[in-house]
């Protein structure tokens, strides 16, 4: 009687299937983020900062000294902005260049998949990504202006309220909406360490955290 073959290992074990399926959950969820990411600057650009620019304007026309202002002046809208419009170009580019690599590389290779999403935002956060350094040094500064102008003009606090409860804000608090800026790239170092756990990109965690990028 001829000796049993042996049995073929299993390709993959139980925690490689896991590490897999979480990596690609973790591309999955760069990709969904950051487009609910550009949704949000589009929505503060869209929703705030046009209809808002477009008023301090008109006020700004109609008064004969700034002190006249009682609802908000266009130097105050774009301290109150900053570099939102910016940032907006700069996320929806690498949003762009974030879905190209997923097309490129095969379903099934993961850790491919994974490598070419973290060499992606790694070189944007040593380029573009870096336009970001003083839009979150000045946050604070934002927060205090925009609560000024909340408690001291009426007209703007109504206005405020109003753009509040369009659909597309979703309930959000124009400093609820802006607070994202600030909270991205941290975001960005997390999913970068769960990418590298499984694909080895050199150098990328400490490019992205080392001045936030700056």
């Amino acid at each position: 009687m001829s000796p049993k073959a042996a049995t073929a290992p299993p390709r993959c074990s139980g925690l490689v299937a896991k590490a897999i399926t979480q990596l690609n959950r973790t591309c999955d969820e760069l990709i969904e983020t950051e487009s609910t990411y550009v949704s949000i600057l589009e929505t503060i650009v869209d929703v705030y900062l046009v209809p808002l620019r477009a008023w301090a304007k008109e006020d700004a026309s109609k008064s004969t000294s700034a002190n006249e202002v009682d609802s908000i002046t266009p130097a105050e809208v774009e301290r109150l902005f900053g570099s939102v419009e910016t940032l907006l170009n700069i996320n929806r580019d690498l949003l762009d260049k974030l879905r190209t690599p997923t097309g490129l590389v095969a379903p099934d290779d993961p850790a491919a998949r994974a490598a070419a999403l973290a060499k992606t935002l790694a070189t944007a956060a040593a380029g573009p990504l870096r336009f970001y350094a003083p839009h979150v040094q000045s946050f604070t500064e934002v927060c205090a202006l925009l609560r000024r102008l909340l408690t001291e003009r009426p007209r703007f606090a109504a206005a405020a309220r109003v753009l509040e409860l369009q659909p597309r804000s979703k309930g959000l608090s124009l400093q609820g909406l802006l607070v994202n800026t600030v909270q991205r790239l941290p975001r960005y170092v997390l999913l970068l360490r769960e990418l590298l756990q499984h694909a080895t990109v050199p150098g990328v965690v400490p490019t992205l955290s080392s001045g936030s990028p700056g």
